[in-house]
């Protein structure tokens, strides 16, 4: 690991984070993966929610490091260590406080999330992603539901497939969200006093089930007939 990194994160020095940002990226590219590793132990630490310090320092260096990923184009190389930040997560509380603030690790998911969904047309990320994708719609978190939505409604059009055994679990989300926004009429499929669009064509040799809420389409890969869903 580079040097200013081991610094950085072995000490949680504050004072010297900022320096990341004077490296070139070609420089620090070796080290993103250990990096990473090292940002999930200090994370997963008891007292990370409580620790400002620290809280400051691991966004700083997720900050240096996606910006590094994207302009090497690294992210393949990178992906199993991010994917495994990004699941560590899901260990801890995501729901936002009274206030609407999202928790330290609410915010680490934010961050590295466009990282990696943005790589929708990279079959070999997107196959790591897409399990731990859909873990996070139902923990609580609605900006992070619905940005994650977004994002996978780019990876199905690109990768339907990657996402058929997840289908369920999409399902469920976007209708337990319909619940939330109180009865409207968009189409004539009704799920309890709600109503979604469903429609259905041929792609990859399954079904495509297209459910659109207020203004967001998000395509799932359906293993059965239009009618499961209704």
């Amino acid at each position: 690991m580079h040097q200013l990194f081991r610094l950085v994160l072995g000490q949680k020095d504050l004072s010297r984070a900022g320096d990341l940002f004077s490296l070139d990226d070609s420089e620090i590219e070796d080290s993103l993966t250990e990096a990473l590793e090292q940002i999930k132990i200090i994370s997963s630490s008891s007292d990370y929610q409580t620790n400002n310090n620290d809280q400051a320092v691991v966004e700083i260096c997720i900050t240096r490091i996606t910006t590094a990923i994207r302009e090497t184009e690294s992210i393949e190389k990178h992906a199993k260590a991010l994917v495994g930040l990004w699941d560590s997560c899901l260990e801890h509380n995501l729901r936002p406080s009274g206030k609407d603030e999202d928790t330290p690790h609410a915010k680490i998911a934010s961050d590295i999330m466009s990282c990696i969904l943005q790589n929708y047309n990279r079959p070999p990320v997107m196959a790591l992603a897409i399990p731990i994708a859909v873990k996070f719609l139902h923990r609580g978190n609605k900006e992070l539901c619905r940005n994650m939505s977004n994002y996978l409604s780019l990876a199905a059009i690109t990768k339907a497939d990657l996402l058929a055994d997840h289908t369920e679990v999409i399902v469920k989300s976007i209708l337990q969200g319909a619940a939330q926004m109180g009865p409207r009429s968009q189409g004539n499929h009704s799920i309890g006093d709600q109503s979604v669009f469903l429609s259905t064509h041929h792609k990859h040799d399954g079904l495509i089930a297209e459910v659109q809420l207020d203004l967001i389409w998000i395509p799932l890969c359906a293993i059965g007939k239009q009618d499961s869903f209704v």
